[in-house]
């Protein structure tokens, strides 16, 4: 909604951004509604490509596309519990940004940008204070919270799958792609603590009705999960979702709770009759 209104606004007046200008305007507008997002879902919004997943990266903004087999199969699926971003869950996840900010500012750091994919700081990383420690499991002894310390985990382990998830999508290891999924729903269940009963039963079903991963998706607490399998497994997988999770709900539309997701292009113009 914000990327098209914002195309909308910005086409009304004959004025034509890049993707760079629009991408420092459209997080920082979005947090004017309350949720202390970022701005990855904007990206992908705009600059998507047909058949093809995102590598979304910033400090600078840059977005890479990398082609999805094209036997692999995705499902978007509702838990069937609504997270309602206008009262405790904006709370609860506005408190869960906050404290990967805090971690950062009590480390000396500017971004997790620094931590590579071993966990070491690159780079001659120096805060006010002197040099900072220089492996992320010396972090332990650092003066962090715990919910900070949780969100500095979850964060710089999930760049590390991000990594490995780009080099799977690349030599097509459908297997070590779906390991990575449900590594990256474990780390939001246990250690950024952003899961729900529901999505994490919708995850486990999705699991033994034949898919290979499956992860939340958005800011949890509610919502959608994810649901990869090989293709021509998808409409088994979602007759098993239908029946081990679905039939256990009072109210389920197969066409609008358990989508077929296909990698689509970003935002387009269309000019009305």
């Amino acid at each position: 909604m914000m990327v098209a209104f914002t195309l909308a606004l910005l086409g009304a007046n004959r004025w034509r951004a890049t993707f760079e200008e629009l991408m420092e305007a459209l997080p920082e507008g979005e947090q004017f509604v309350g949720t202390r997002g970022g701005g990855m879902d904007h990206a992908a919004s705009l600059a998507s490509r047909q058949g093809c997943a995102s590598l979304i990266e910033f400090d600078p903004v840059r977005l890479r596309a990398i082609p999805v087999p094209e036997d692999w199969g995705f499902l978007v699926a509702h838990c069937m519990k609504t997270a309602e971003k206008s009262g405790a869950v904006r709370e609860a996840f506005n408190a869960r940004r906050a404290a990967g900010t805090a971690a950062l500012a009590h480390l000396g750091l500017t971004s997790f940008r620094v931590v590579g994919q071993d966990g070491i700081l690159r780079g001659d990383c120096q805060s006010p204070r002197g040099p900072i420690v220089n492996r992320a499991a010396d972090f332990q002894s650092a003066p962090l919270t715990q919910a900070e310390r949780n969100a500095f985990e979850h964060v710089t382990s999930e760049a590390r799958r991000v990594s490995a998830a780009v080099s799977a999508l690349e030599r097509g290891d459908a297997a070590l792609f779906g390991r990575l999924l449900l590594e990256s729903h474990a780390s939001l269940r246990d250690v950024l603590q952003v899961s729900c009963p529901e999505l994490d039963r919708l995850v486990e079903a999705a699991m033994q009705s034949g898919a290979l991963g499956a992860r939340l998706t958005g800011a949890g607490f509610g919502g959608c999960a994810v649901v990869f399998a090989a293709k021509r497994d998808i409409p088994a997988v979602r007759e098993g979702l239908t029946a081990r999770f679905y039939s256990k709900t009072p109210v389920f539309d197969p066409d609008t709770q358990m989508i077929d997701a296909e990698p689509g292009p970003g935002a387009l113009h269309m000019e009305m009759p």
